[in-house]
């Protein structure tokens, strides 16, 4: 009750163990690291597949080394720009590697939109708001169509990296047949060559 309603207060940290003390309650703060630390474990025990957990305000909080290696690595980027919304509008990168980037950027958005309608004295949600609309002309453009959404789970393909330039004048073959010419003839046959013929002692 007490966590419930500092949440609901808005509450900062302190003000949050100030009330946890006047209610004789425990100090939660020795047991944050311990908390983030199962969700290490959690996302570290799907490998290899990606795992990442976010926060209320869409902030990334632990993921796991396929999630670093496949789709970016939170670690590098700046402390108050570790967010899905950041990250899905300002990174050139994740755009490329999304066939469908469009519809799953304006669903993110509408559910970012949400978010901030129940909390708008947020300073940090106010200042990301602030800080997109200067860094990303698509977050602009689409912000001021006032979007709204519920969250929906969904499932999304990235499109894996092209590891080997394709070679020039040449066509991708299907698997058991040889590559045709870039004039898309057949290529030129090979005759066989016949075998000696032997008489029999």
């Amino acid at each position: 009750m007490v966590d419930a309603l500092a949440r609901a207060l808005r509450l900062s940290p302190a003000e949050h163990r100030h009330l946890r003390a006047l209610s004789g309650l425990p100090d939660l703060s020795e047991h944050e690291d311990t908390d983030d630390s199962r969700l290490q474990r959690l996302v570290d025990a799907l490998m290899p597949n990606l795992a990442v957990v976010h926060d209320g305000r869409l902030d990334f909080v632990v993921w796991n080394a396929a999630f670093a290696r496949i789709r970016v690595d939170p670690a590098e980027l700046p402390a108050d720009r570790r967010n899905l919304l950041w990250w899905m509008f300002t990174d050139e990168r994740t755009r490329a590697m999304m066939p469908r980037w469009e519809p799953a950027a304006r669903a993110i958005l509408g559910q970012f939109r949400a978010l901030v309608g129940r909390t708008p004295d947020d300073p940090h949600l106010n200042a990301l708001v602030a800080a997109l609309a200067e860094a990303s002309p698509q977050f602009r453009t689409w912000w001021q169509d006032y979007p709204v959404q519920d969250f929906r789970a969904s499932t999304i393909y990235p499109r894996p990296p092209c590891r080997r330039p394709r070679e020039p004048g040449r066509l991708p073959a299907a698997p058991g047949r040889e590559p045709r010419p870039a004039d898309g003839r057949p290529p030129p046959r090979h005759r066989r060559r016949p075998r000696p013929h032997r008489n029999p002692a």
